[in-house]
C-alpha cells in the first residue's frame, strides 16, 4: 500500500498513524529546523504522548537544534554539514514515511514489510556510525 499527500494534511496523517500503530522502536532522520518552520511543537505532543504510553524507543539522526523529549530516545546530532536537506525519513511498524519541509510538501507512506526491513538495516549502519563519530 502507498499514501501520497500534499501539504500539511500529510505529515498529520502520518502523527494520526504513528499513534495508532503500536510498536517497540521507531527510527528516524529528520531536519528538525525545518520540520519546526512548518509545523509547530505543540502539534507533535499526542503522537509522542501515544508513543510514550506504548513504551516506543525513537531512534534518530537529527540535523539542527533539538528538544527535550518525554519519550525514550537514542539521539545523534548531525554536524552542521550534514544538515539543510529539509526532510524526515522514518520507520514505524512495517511502514515507511517520507516527508518534505519545503514548497508543496509531499508525504508518502509506504507499507511494506521487505522495504521496511531494507530501510531498517541502512539505518542500523547509520547509528553505527553515528555512535562512533557524533554522540
Amino acid at each position: 500500500m502507498v499514501k501520497v499527500f500534499e501539504g500539511k494534511e500529510g505529515i498529520n496523517a502520518i502523527m494520526a498513524d504513528i499513534q495508532t500503530t503500536r510498536h517497540k522502536v521507531a527510527e528516524e532522520i529528520t531536519d528538525v529546523d525545518a520540520m519546526f518552520a512548518v509545523i509547530d511543537k505543540t502539534a507533535l505532543r499526542p503522537m509522542r504522548t501515544q508513543l510514550k504510553k506504548f513504551d516506543t524507543k525513537v531512534r534518530g539522526l537529527y540535523a539542527g537544534v533539538t528538544h527535550p523529549s518525554e519519550v525514550k530516545t537514542e539521539r545523534y546530532t548531525l554536524p552542521k554539514e550534514l544538515s539543510g536537506f529539509k526532510a524526515n525519513v522514518g520507520i514505524y511498524g512495517n511502514k515507511i514515511a517520507l516527508v518534505t519541509f519545503e514548497g508543496k510538501m509531499h508525504s508518502i507512506v509506504i507499507e511494506s514489510a521487505a522495504l521496511t526491513k531494507t530501510l531498517h538495516i541502512l539505518f542500523e549502519l547509520a547509528f553505527e556510525t553515528a555512535a562512533k563519530k557524533f554522540k
